[in-house]
């Protein structure tokens, strides 16, 4: 459960953060993994339809995730672990009048032109404050159970989500903040010149034409940017685990077991009666070393000689 700590809100300066070798841990990862959660929205989808998408764990630990994390294998082995399961699936709303209105001209090549974003349904009236009424993208968090894979040596970590539902994990206010990422993004580096989100939007838009698919370019687009969104809720919920326990502290022991695995070739039987005829000869041999001192006095071989040979 969330202690007394939580998230705050973006700019808050009552929101705690630690900075440890293990990496900066807080309850506000727009602000202080500002370039991990763009870094992963820009590569939220592979360039082929083939390689599984690699995510850099948002720490200093070194590991990848191979695949979604889907908010889960913070503990670095095997285990299954409850979390939040986040599907988007986004649409091209055409009767909506979404559209760029100048707002403000400039006269000076130093500044850009401002636009304003605007637009409501044609079913409202002129004026209207549309506000949240024109939705793009429909979302479900569901919690659910996976099995989290580690890998030691290569570094990556696999989450498979099972088919089990659970009782949800995560208070509501940790779910409705890792799902206001992707819209926190824009405020955290919103300038006249750039669009730091822009840029990690196109960037994936383009990763995802790249697939070889039956789509047309527009259903390439908005599972893209789905995708995007998908990638960055899971790790706004990767981000407030890791807060959890650097600093509320919030931890549970429990028992682990330990599984290694390990190859037998042939059957025991024949291996142990092959293993004691070779002891037995290593012993006779070194017994025979012993009797003879060394093989001292012992006649030289020649191989020229036929009854060196016969010997």
């Amino acid at each position: 459960m969330l202690s007394t700590l939580g998230p705050q809100g973006l700019f808050s300066d009552n929101d705690p953060i630690v900075s440890t070798p293990l990496g900066v841990f807080s309850y506000s990862p727009v602000r202080d993994r500002f370039g991990f959660l763009l870094n992963d929205g820009g590569s939220a989808s592979a360039q082929d339809n083939v390689t599984m998408p690699l995510y850099k764990k948002n720490d200093n630990s070194n590991y990848t995730h191979y695949g979604r994390s889907y908010g889960v294998g913070l503990n670095l082995f095997s285990f299954n672990e409850t979390g939040t399961m986040t599907r988007i699936s986004c649409i091209k709303n055409k009767t909506a009048d979404f559209h760029l209105e100048l707002d403000s001209k400039s006269d000076d090549i130093r500044f850009p032109n401002i636009y304003e974003a605007t637009g409501c349904p044609p079913w409202l009236p002129k004026g209207y404050d549309c506000g949240g009424l024109v939705r793009l993208c429909n979302v479900t968090m569901v919690p659910r159970r996976f099995t989290v894979n580690v890998n030691g040596r290569a570094g990556l970590i696999k989450v498979v989500p099972l088919n089990d539902t659970v009782n949800s994990t995560n208070p509501l206010l940790i779910v409705t903040e890792a799902f206001h990422t992707t819209a926190s993004l824009s405020e955290v580096a919103s300038t006249k010149f750039t669009s730091a989100i822009g840029n990690m939007l196109n960037g994936n838009i383009n990763n995802a034409h790249l697939q070889q698919t039956g789509e047309n370019n527009d259903t390439k687009a908005l599972r893209a940017i789905a995708e995007i969104m998908q990638v960055l809720t899971d790790d706004a919920l990767i981000a407030y685990s890791s807060a959890q326990i650097m600093l509320a502290g919030n931890t549970t022991y429990v028992p682990v077991h330990i599984t290694v695995d390990e190859i037998t070739i042939g059957i025991a039987t024949y291996i142990y009666i092959i293993a004691r005829v070779k002891a037995a000869v290593v012993l006779a041999v070194i017994a025979e070393a012993v009797r003879t001192k060394g093989w001292k006095g012992m006649p030289r071989y020649n191989y020229m000689s036929v009854n060196t040979g016969l010997l």
